[in-house]
């Protein structure tokens, strides 16, 4: 079962799912919803935070300037890393009110990068809202 957090604005209102990769579940704006719902497919559905990369990794294998090779997880897009990993984790809120959140991410040295965390901070106004996600850390581990 999904955790939600939830925040009103007035006219706009918005749903975190935190357990599935604190993406916006669901963003209402004057009785109008505009997020695209749970369709059976993790990358189809929400808003999420691509972390810590966006986009498609071929054979999800990255190298540095010394020719080390580091192998990401490629369980969306086979053989291919796609958007990070970040996206289907569990975030944990470190604070949480009515108009404003902030939802974190941890313990990802487990995929290959020393010390990574994610941080992703939500709020509603009366006719706005805003996600801000952040980074922080994220050595390759070799």
């Amino acid at each position: 079962m999904s955790i939600l957090h939830e925040m009103d604005g007035g006219e706009i209102a918005l749903s975190i799912d935190i357990d599935q990769g604190a993406r916006i579940s669901s963003l209402n704006f004057r009785g109008i919803e505009c997020v695209v719902p749970f369709r059976g497919e993790v990358l189809t559905w929400g808003w999420y935070a691509m972390g810590p990369w966006a986009g498609r990794i071929r054979d999800g294998l990255v190298r540095d300037a010394k020719g080390n090779s580091y192998q990401l997880p490629t369980n969306f897009t086979p053989p291919h890393a796609i958007h990070g990993f970040t996206l289907t984790g569990s975030w944990q809120e470190i604070d949480a009110g009515d108009t404003v959140g902030a939802i974190v991410v941890e313990g990802l040295a487990r995929y290959g990068f020393a010390d990574l965390k994610g941080k992703n901070l939500f709020g509603v106004l009366k006719r706005a809202a805003r996600d801000i996600v952040t980074a922080t850390g994220g050595t390759m581990l070799s």
